[in-house]
């Protein structure tokens, strides 16, 4: 690996740890997208939601995020392969933990993800261009109980 892309790697690496950071915020996190942006959400095998431009992408996900009052990214293995100077894909899995209220009572959702992320480097930042997040074990239960 070349310095250029260990470097490159690690500026992909905090990118998606701010990105992260910013779950339930999607107006802070366009900054991290590119204006084509296209976003895709699983759930096992049914895709439930697809974003596509950075025009939509806060109306599109202010459904789910309206109903987070909390929640707690843990990024883990993130592999990123480069497949030219400012174009990369990535790996990432992860969990996540976000609290909601339905009806005056909080729950805990548990999920473990992936996330197959296409990246681009726009005048000399990395942003993520395209992201197919996979939620693949979750579960729901009361908070506090």
């Amino acid at each position: 690996m070349t310095q250029e892309n260990i470097s490159n790697t690690l500026e992909i690496q905090r990118l998606v740890g701010k990105f992260s950071n910013l779950e339930g915020n999607p107006a802070e996190q366009k900054k991290f997208l590119t204006r084509d942006v296209q976003i895709r959400i699983y759930i096992g095998e049914e895709m439930i939601l697809e974003i596509r431009g950075l025009a939509n992408y806060e109306h599109s996900l202010k459904p789910f995020t309206t109903m987070i009052k909390q929640c707690h990214y843990v990024n883990g293995q993130h592999v990123i392969d480069f497949l030219t100077k400012d174009k990369a894909t990535g790996l990432l899995f992860g969990f996540a933990v976000h609290v909601t209220e339905e009806g005056g009572t909080n729950f805990i959702n548990n999920h473990c993800f992936y996330c197959e992320d296409i990246y681009e480097n726009k005048n000399g930042s990395w942003l993520i261009k395209a992201r197919d997040i996979h939620y693949h074990i979750s579960d729901k239960h009361v908070w506090g109980v």
